[in-house]
């Protein structure tokens, strides 16, 4: 659960701490007033992660193992971010709706772009979501306040640079 600026997780079977068995603090900023607004599960190296992110523009990744931030991609959009969707087929990488009209995808583990891309829509944002398609890519679909869908196929490309870069059909 997101609570102001922090990831805490409850299990209802531990009766200690009104059964709360985890808790990162300052995961967006160290100011409650940054509320985390969107939480999404994701894997990175066999590993499950949780991608967080909110009014501070702060994409954080949280290993539940160590309940640490292990990466944070600072200043990945241009207004707070509203939704995250995190590639099933693609490690590292998580796709960034916010206020505007725009929908960007990078590398958590970099802090930026590096081998991803953005696209704008016609209209605000209001959602995102996606989801594994065949074995090697994924469908991102963003909805906006007029009520327009986009979706878009997203794969890694296959290229001889040593980064991975992501195609967009």
């Amino acid at each position: 659960i997101g609570k102001n600026n922090e990831v805490v997780v409850y299990d209802h079977r531990v009766d200690k701490k009104n059964g709360e068995v985890g808790r990162v603090k300052q995961v967006a900023s160290d100011n409650a007033r940054h509320q985390i607004q969107a939480l999404e599960p994701a894997k990175f190296s066999g590993n499950s992660v949780l991608c967080c992110a909110g009014k501070e523009r702060t994409v954080s990744v949280v290993d539940p193992r160590k309940w640490t931030a292990r990466y944070r991609w600072k200043n990945c959009a241009k207004y707070e971010v509203t939704g995250l969707y995190a590639p099933r087929t693609i490690e590292g990488f998580v796709c960034v709706a916010s206020l505007d009209y725009e929908i960007l995808c990078g590398s958590y583990e970099k802090g930026k772009l590096g081998g991803g891309f953005t696209f704008r829509n016609d209209a605000r944002v209001v959602g995102i979501g996606g989801a594994k398609f065949g074995d090697k890519s994924d469908v991102v679909c963003t909805w906006t306040d007029t009520g327009k869908l986009t979706a878009a196929k997203i794969s890694v490309a296959s290229s001889v640079s040593t980064e991975e870069d992501l195609k967009v059909k």
